[in-house]
């Protein structure tokens, strides 16, 4: 017989002792193992609109670098510069967005502070902003037009890295 000993209660009769179908808590288990390591729901970045939808979210998870709306013109502004951008974008915070821009920043894996990158994106106006360190030095990519907003993190990143000692 069991008894209800957190709570220091004997069930009156064999009645009440309620004891759960096997299958029924191995179906339950499964399904929760299931639940558990499911795929989110794939965010949608092939067009400039739904880019809101994927604030918060890491870039890699979202495969931004390889397939988005960004990549063509992120292409077309960087040349070959872009692999060492998505080099230098490897570890991340996820996306971004302060005001009407969006944002991320990161750096090659075991080379913060030295090999660092940055992206802005416009949705209204489908302009972008790209730096990339190199040797120490920001190299920045703007579409034409007026500069976008840099958002405080981003300005805060270009501080942090022009104040570090040059090394040679």
């Amino acid at each position: 017989m069991l008894s209800l000993a957190a709570c220091g209660k004997q069930p009156a009769n064999e009645a009440e002792v309620v004891v759960p179908n096997e299958s029924a808590v191995l179906a339950n288990a499964t399904n929760a193992a299931i639940n558990a390591t499911a795929p989110a729901a794939a965010v949608d970045v092939s067009n400039w609109a739904a880019l809101d939808a994927a604030v918060g979210k890491y870039p890699a998870d979202l495969n931004l670098w390889e397939n988005s709306v960004l990549v063509a013109p992120m292409k077309a502004l960087l040349k070959d510069d872009y692999d060492d951008f998505v080099e230098r974008v490897q570890v991340s915070g996820p996306l971004g967005k302060e005001g009407g821009v969006l944002f991320v920043s990161g750096n090659k894996p075991h080379e913060g502070g030295s090999d660092a990158a940055y992206m802005l994106a416009d949705p209204a106006t489908q302009r972008l902003e790209v730096g990339i360190w190199d040797d120490g030095k920001l190299k920045a990519y703007n579409s034409p037009g007026a500069l976008l907003t840099r958002p405080k993190d981003v300005r805060t990143m270009i501080s942090n890295m022009r104040a570090q000692p040059k090394t040679s």
